[in-house]
C-alpha cells in the first residue's frame, strides 16, 4: 500500500473527513439507553467491527483479553436482566422517607446492552502473563514478581480499553450507536455464558429507538408510582438517566 498517496488523498477530503469523525466520536460519547432491536447490524458490519477488536493495538502485540460477540437475542436479555440495579435521581429519598413506597421498586437496570448485538471483553489472564512470568521467573525476588503482575494488570486493562475504544468508534463511523457497562456481577455473567470468565466490560451495538429520548431506559419499573410522585410531562424526564460533560484539562507543549 502507497500510504503516501493514501494519505495525500485523504488531505482532499480532509474537512468532511475530520467532520465525519468528529461526529463519530461524539455519538461514541453518549450513550445510547434504548435500541431498536428490530434493525439488524449487517453481516459485513459485524465482520468488520470484530476485526477492530481483534487486531487494536497492544503492548508487543500480546494477548491480554479474548472478544465474545453475542447475536442471539434471548441471551442478550438474560444479560441485560442481571445487570445491577440502581435508583434514578435523589428523589428516592423523599420517596422512602413517605414510609409507603419500597425503593427497591424504582431501581432500574442497564438497558445500554439490551441492543442488537453485544461485545464483551474478558480478561485472558494465562496469554497476558505468560511472557513476564519468563522475566519474574529470571528473577527471584518477590518484589520483582509482584511487580510484573502489576504491570500485567495494567496492561489488560489498557488493551481492552483500546480495544472497546475503537470497536464503539468504528461503529459510530458506520452509523450504529453504542452503550457501554461495566455494572454487572461477573460470576453472574459466568453462568449465563459459557466462557464468560472475569467479564470486565460490555459494549451494546445497534440503532437507537426512533421515539425515544437516548437517555431513556428501556423498561418503566413502576411507573405508575413515578407518575404519581413527579409528573414530569411527556418526555417523561425523570426516567431519563443524567448526562454529563467531563471536563479534560488540555496542555499543548510547544
Amino acid at each position: 500500500m502507497d500510504f503516501t498517496t493514501t494519505a495525500q488523498n485523504k488531505r482532499n477530503n480532509s474537512h468532511a473527513m475530520r467532520k465525519e469523525l468528529k461526529d463519530a466520536v461524539e455519538v461514541t460519547n453518549r450513550c445510547q439507553r434504548n435500541w431498536d432491536r428490530s434493525k439488524p447490524i449487517f453481516d459485513e458490519d459485524l465482520e468488520t467491527l470484530i476485526h477492530v477488536a481483534k487486531r487494536s493495538p497492544a503492548k508487543q502485540n500480546e494477548t491480554h483479553y479474548k472478544v465474545f460477540v453475542i447475536k442471539d437475542p434471548d441471551t442478550i436479555y438474560k444479560i441485560y436482566r442481571k445487570t445491577k440495579h440502581f435508583a434514578l435521581w435523589s428523589e428516592v429519598d423523599e420517596i422512602e422517607n413517605d414510609g409507603k413506597t419500597n425503593t427497591a421498586d424504582m431501581n432500574v437496570r442497564n438497558s445500554q446492552v439490551w441492543a442488537s448485538v453485544l461485545f464483551g471483553f474478558c480478561d485472558d489472564w494465562d496469554q497476558s502473563v505468560a511472557r513476564s512470568a519468563i522475566h519474574a521467573i529470571m528473577d527471584e525476588k518477590e518484589e520483582v514478581k509482584a511487580n510484573v503482575i502489576i504491570e500485567r494488570e495494567k496492561q489488560r486493562y489498557f488493551s481492552m480499553g483500546i480495544s472497546s475504544g475503537m470497536v464503539a468508534l468504528s461503529a459510530a463511523m458506520m452509523g450504529y450507536s453504542t452503550g457501554y457497562c461495566s455494572a454487572f456481577w461477573p460470576k453472574e455473567m459466568e453462568e449465563i455464558v459459557p466462557g464468560f470468565i472475569d467479564l470486565k466490560i460490555l459494549l451494546g451495538i445497534g440503532y437507537p429507538h426512533p421515539n425515544k429520548n437516548r437517555r431513556e431506559h428501556e423498561e418503566q419499573l413502576n411507573k405508575d408510582i413515578w407518575n404519581e410522585k413527579f409528573k414530569t410531562g411527556p418526555d417523561n424526564e425523570k426516567w431519563m438517566y443524567p448526562s454529563f460533560d467531563k471536563k479534560i484539562e488540555l496542555k499543548i507543549i510547544e
